[in-house]
């Protein structure tokens, strides 16, 4: 996730829930866990807890979930690590896993999701106008370029895109209880350098934030197409999974 989007997302949520209510609160937090859990959802899947709230994820075809992996996890921190973050998930596809196990220290990872918590938002009530208070506020501090004129500065190889700053290329809604912000960078592992896309997804999940980022290594015209119709489907599956 972008700095911009970490600061603004915990700025805008810590203001939303000033001292007076942090009472309230800690009597929902001490319910237990597994309570919550069984209430809620029926989870087939691996199930992580973050804070007061139960999250269930889904089983994607092809992909691997791997979080329990210590190398895959240490890489992925490696790639593109938050601020300061929880991981709850991390999936890879089967063959790119696969490849992984083999040879680590020489395999790319060209593509994953991650799942995550912010730790300073944890037991914290997602107010209902978050996203469109945060659309505003996003839009405002990020200069949103057309994909079409970002794939121009691709093939032109215009610096400004290794320069660490990652340029913001689409807001898009794939279900009615997130908000996705797609992005396009550069990056530079195992020697190899080259452009990757990114879906940064906000999910309010019974009332607290969850995030999952979709990434994808740059290849050609397809990799956009492929990578939101992967997003597509795994907020659909997650969201489906956690309804209230």
């Amino acid at each position: 996730m972008p700095k911009i989007l970490y600061a603004i997302t915990l700025v805008f949520l810590i203001s939303c829930n000033p001292k007076k209510n942090r009472k309230a609160e800690k009597v929902t937090s001490i319910q237990s866990p597994s309570l919550i859990h069984s209430a809620k959802i029926i989870c087939d899947g691996p199930q992580r807890y973050f804070g007061d709230v139960s999250v269930c994820l889904p089983e994607i075809d092809g992909h691997i979930e791997c979080l329990d992996n210590k190398l895959v996890k240490e890489r992925v921190k490696e790639e593109v690590q938050v601020m300061d973050e929880e991981v709850l998930g991390i999936y890879l596809p089967a063959e790119l896993y696969n490849k992984f196990l083999k040879n680590p220290s020489k395999t790319l990872l060209t593509e994953y999701i991650k799942v995550y918590g912010i730790p300073a938002l944890k037991n914290k009530k997602v107010p209902d106008s978050f996203f469109k208070q945060m659309a505003e506020k996003i839009e405002k501090e990020s200069d949103m370029v057309p994909w079409d004129e970002t794939l121009k500065r691709v093939h032109d190889n215009n610096p400004n895109l290794r320069l660490g700053k990652p340029v913001l290329v689409e807001h898009s809604k794939y279900h009615p209880q997130t908000d996705s912000y797609i992005y396009l960078g550069s990056y530079n592992s195992l020697g190899k350098s080259g452009y990757i896309i990114w879906i940064a997804n906000f999910c309010i999940i019974r009332d607290r934030l969850i995030y999952f980022a979709n990434y994808i290594n740059y290849g050609d015209g397809n990799s956009m197409e492929k990578l939101k119709n992967k997003n597509l489907l795994f907020t659909r599956e997650l969201m489906e999974l956690n309804q209230q």
